[in-house]
């Protein structure tokens, strides 16, 4: 989700983001996901990254070069799960 999120915050290229996510999937396919994209937005406030009820996502810009992003909208969080959840739909077992 990190990279989907990335790539619709304008910090990595869309070439990036594919390049991360062949490199995952090439490791298996993913468990299924279960949880909607709301819920887990809904969560993040218990996150070790939220300081002082701001989330900070750790975001690959590149590939080997990460950047810390405060106060990522929380709808392209729930894209992002999302676009994840149906990826790993029929692709492994249900988590």
């Amino acid at each position: 989700a990190a990279a989907r999120i990335a790539l619709a915050l304008q910090k990595t290229r869309g070439e990036t983001m594919q390049r991360i996510i062949s490199t995952v999937l090439a490791y298996g396919p993913l468990p299924r996901v279960q949880a909607r994209g709301k819920q887990i937005v809904r969560r993040l406030v218990a996150d070790k990254k939220t300081v002082d009820g701001v989330v900070h996502f750790v975001l690959p810009v590149e590939l080997g070069r990460v950047e810390i992003v405060p106060d990522v909208p929380a709808r392209v969080v729930a894209a992002a799960v999302e676009e994840v959840r149906e990826l790993s739909r029929d692709q492994g077992p249900l988590l």
